[in-house]
This record gives structure tokens, C-alpha cells and sequence, in this order.
């Protein structure tokens, strides 16, 4: 490895390169993490600029900690690690870590490559909160290596990241303790299209409210019903009740009809920081008998992600929830199922 240079500024232009990974401060780095700890992320507040600037990850982060009061209340790693997979890249790669400067409790870090340090994080300091990037540059033999974020012990307290872009020419790709790809695409609609379906659904029965006829079962719920799975199903988003759930994934959510219903499109609410970033939703063919996945979700990042399919008629829904971001808790306002297609007005 040949490192070139490291630069240290507010903003960066973004590279002109055919490779790129932008891990945000919602992406769920416990999925692709080469260490097995989870990456711990809050939501607040963030300061302009950064490497993220007007994407949707502003406004969460996350957070390195070798405290115990980190790791006790925010469940905070001693550092965040990635396996990249440069077999396809042409020449230099260029790393970009965003960092929150000057925040209270931020002391200092590193960010290595191959466990070689290739920058300093030097966050001490209370006043002048701020995101800045910190860049280096290096010509990386084609493989995998690791790059890795680390609080050094004994001298931080918090190192908080709000987001890390690998660019290059060529191919850049993250892969698994295995070495096998990590898929990073999720199939629900782009944010502005979801948004623009927002009036259409509104006009349409949300076919997954409990009413007569309909029920549900799930594997953790609470008898208080505004933290019951049947919040979530309850028709009404905006009223605060929300299924929270107070123990690691995975989580199942099963809904049964008395006769079949016809669907094309599911709409979730998560709440806050801690949603659902890897899951999926099957039915039950009430032809053949049989789940059917309707979609997987490896990489959500969206508060109100929204899935389109071609229409489906079932009697049952199974929706897995396999891994969350944040301490785990899984807090979902709303789940709804509509039929664009054939569907009536309310």
C-alpha cells in the first residue's frame, strides 16, 4: 500500500470515479461490519456540510466509544470496520470520513487500512460543532483489505461518524467474512417517487388495518397496546402508538385474513433511529398453499420506504424483520398494504 496524501476540510468534491461506496450514518454497518460488535448510531441534530451533505443520512451518525458509559448506555464498538474488495480498482482510491468535530465528549481516533494507520481523528474539544472530512488517498493492491475506524483507548471518549465514501476508477465492491458480495441496493421506490404516491394512497384503503375478519400474531408484543403489534396496524400512523420491540432481531409480524386480499403496494413507518434496515414480506398463495416472497430488503435507509410489485391476492402476510439499526429496539409506527391497481377510493 502507497499512500499519497491526507487532507483535511469542510467540504470535498466528489471525485469523478466509475466506483463509489457512500455509507451513510443510517446504513447498517452491523450487517457488513468485519468486526462482530454492532455499530452503534443515534440521531440529532447534524451540522451542515460533510460528505453526506443533502443526503438522507444528515441527520444520524455514528458512534465510537471504549467507555464503559458508552458502551453501557449507547452500546457503542470500540470501532467500526468494513471488508473492501479492490480486485476491480484502476490506480488510486480515495477515502473520505466525515466526522463530527468538537462535540461533546469527542476526543480522538484513527482510521486505518490493512491495521495501518492512515489518518489521525483529532475531535477534542467542546464549541464550534461541525462536520468536517477527512481524506487520504492510497494505490491499494488488488483484494481484500479492511478498513477500520477505531477510538484509541485510553485517550477518547467518543469518535462520532456521520458518514465514509470509498471512491475510485474501476469496480469497488464490500464483501462478507466470507468474502461473498454485500448487496447495497434496496428495492423500494426512490424517496421523491414514494413521496409523489403519497395523495394516491391517501385516497385508498389501507388493507392491512385491524377490523373484523382480520388478525394478527407477532413474536414479541406488549399488553400495552401502544406498544402492541397492533399499533402498527391500527390505521392511524400519526396518533404516537408505535410496536416497539425490546429485544435483538429477528422479529416476525403475521397477519391473517378471512378471505383473500388483493395488493400491490406496502408502505412502512419506522420511528426514529431505530428501524429495520434487512427484511422481507411473504404471502401465502391461498392457491398453492405456500409462502411467496414479495420482496427483501437488505439496505433500507428510508423512515417510509414504499415497495411496488405486481398485484398479489393472499390470506396470510409474514413480515421478518432481521436486523435494526440503533441499540435494537425496533419501533414501527405503520405497516400498509394498498391496491393501486384495482383499488377504490376511500
Amino acid at each position: 500500500m502507497r499512500v499519497l496524501a491526507f487532507t483535511l476540510a469542510a467540504t470535498v468534491a466528489l471525485p469523478a470515479a466509475a466506483g463509489e461506496i457512500l455509507l451513510q450514518g443510517n446504513d447498517p454497518l452491523a450487517v457488513i461490519a468485519a468486526n462482530p460488535e454492532r455499530a452503534s448510531m443515534a440521531s440529532g441534530e447534524a451540522a451542515a456540510g460533510g460528505i453526506d451533505e443533502g443526503l438522507s443520512g444528515d441527520l444520524d451518525y455514528y458512534r465510537i466509544s471504549v467507555t464503559e458509559v458508552g458502551k453501557r448506555f449507547y452500546q457503542t464498538p470500540d470501532s467500526i470496520a468494513l471488508r473492501v474488495d479492490t480486485t476491480g480498482v484502476r490506480g488510486e482510491l480515495t477515502i473520505e470520513v466525515g466526522v463530527y468535530m468538537g462535540t461533546y465528549g469527542s476526543k480522538n481516533g484513527q482510521v486505518l487500512w490493512d491495521a495501518e494507520p492512515i489518518l489521525d481523528v483529532n475531535a477534542y474539544g467542546r464549541g464550534n460543532e461541525r462536520v468536517e472530512t477527512l481524506t487520504a488517498t492510497l494505490t491499494p493492491e488488488p483484494g481484500i483489505h479492511e478498513l477500520r475506524v477505531a477510538d484509541r483507548e485510553g485517550e477518547g471518549t467518543y469518535i462520532t461518524i456521520d458518514a465514509i465514501r470509498l471512491s475510485a476508477e474501476g469496480e469497488l465492491a464490500l464483501v462478507d467474512a466470507r468474502g461473498f458480495p454485500v448487496e447495497l441496493n434496496s428495492p423500494s421506490l426512490p424517496p421523491a417517487e414514494a413521496e409523489a404516491l403519497g395523495e394516491t394512497l391517501a385516497a385508498l384503503p389501507n388493507l392491512a388495518k385491524l377490523r373484523e375478519g382480520v388478525t394478527c400474531h407477532a413474536t414479541e408484543t406488549f399488553t400495552v397496546p401502544t406498544w402492541s403489534a397492533k399499533a402498527a396496524l391500527d390505521g392511524n400512523p400519526e396518533d404516537g402508538n408505535y410496536w416497539a420491540g425490546g429485544t435483538p432481531a429477528p422479529h416476525a409480524l403475521v397477519i391473517e385474513y378471512a378471505e383473500p386480499i388483493t395488493f400491490d403496494t406496502c408502505r412502512i413507518l419506522w420511528m426514529g433511529a431505530n428501524r429495520g434496515v434487512v427484511y422481507g414480506l411473504e404471502a401465502r398463495d391461498p392457491a398453492q398453499d405456500r409462502w411467496r416472497l414479495l420482496f427483501h430488503d437488505p439496505h433500507n435507509l428510508l423512515e417510509a420506504p414504499v415497495y411496488a410489485f405486481e398485484p398479489v391476492t393472499a390470506t396470510s402476510l409474514r413480515l421478518t424483520i432481521l436486523d435494526l439499526t440503533g441499540d435494537q429496539r425496533m419501533l414501527m409506527r405503520a405497516f400498509e398494504l394498498f391496491n393501486r391497481a384495482g383499488g377504490d377510493a376511500q
